[in-house]
């Protein structure tokens, strides 16, 4: 096998190891791309997780409340990249502590790289569900639109763009307040950043959205997920927020928030 760098030379025993999965640490093999049309970031994982939401609201917006809740969630996720052509996330858990507690996330955008390093256009639609004792967040977002600058594709791929999207229906449900999020624009800044080695493979996600209403809704989360081609352990933490007023500089003043940390270990499919 001939590449930029080299001449690789394969035997036949170490062919399966290539063709099994495209995704997977590949030792001395890592050299190794995924034809085309492949997504070769990638994982799929079943995982055990332990969070803690932190839940509160402003007494300029009456009461002072807050709450603190624990949960232990079972759940599985599927993420892929490919920076010329495609992004995709696909994830559920459920379970149980202070309450019920769960979460479920589908977002695929496809398209088109123009130049690697260069921009990219993609296109498509993102669900997201979030539910915890006294607190509710929901969005469809369709059509959803991404325009990233792409850094790389090869063993590191990784990307920073905009976002913009319409949320056709959603909610933010926090104690006893209910603000519908439908019919809005959502957009903001987003960063993919991802590594395929000999022995560990490493994603991370970060984004930050607003949903442009009256008062506007905001959303910061980051992700960061690592391991062997057998185990993984990944980190979240997002929090999602009513701003008191519509201008942007006073977008960090809430009146009512939710933040959550997880902390997942899991065994990653063949």
């Amino acid at each position: 096998m001939v590449t930029p760098d080299a001449v690789h030379v394969i035997s036949e025993k170490e062919l399966p190891t290539l063709r099994a999965n495209y995704c997977k640490p590949k030792a001395k093999l890592s050299f190794y791309r995924a034809p085309p049309g492949y997504l070769q970031h990638c994982h799929g994982r079943w995982s055990l997780s332990g969070k803690v939401t932190s839940q509160a609201t402003d007494p300029g917006a009456g009461a002072a409340w807050d709450r603190t809740t624990y949960a232990v969630t079972g759940g599985f996720s599927l993420w892929g990249y490919g920076p010329r052509f495609a992004r995709m996330l696909l994830e559920g858990e459920y379970g149980g502590g202070s309450g019920p507690d769960g979460a479920f996330t589908y977002e695929q955008l496809v398209g088109q790289a123009f130049a690697v390093p260069g921009l990219a256009l993609r296109g498509g639609m993102s669900v997201v569900l979030r539910g915890a004792p006294e607190f509710w967040h929901s969005r469809w977002e369709l059509p959803a639109l991404e325009l990233p600058w792409v850094f790389a594709d090869g063993l590191i791929a990784a990307e920073l763009g905009a976002r913009a999207a319409l949320v056709a229906v959603g909610r933010f449900n926090l104690h006893d307040s209910s603000e519908r999020l439908g019919g809005a624009i959502l957009y903001g800044p987003y960063g993919v950043l991802s590594h395929r080695g000999p022995r560990l493979r490493t994603m991370v996600l970060a984004h930050l959205l607003r949903i442009e209403r009256d008062p506007p809704f905001h959303e910061l989360a980051a992700r960061f997920c690592s391991g062997t081609g057998l185990f993984m352990v990944c980190a979240h933490a997002d929090q999602r927020w009513m701003a008191v007023e519509q201008g942007l500089w006073n977008a960090a003043r809430a009146s009512g928030r939710a933040t959550t940390l997880a902390l997942s270990v899991g065994v990653t499919a063949p």
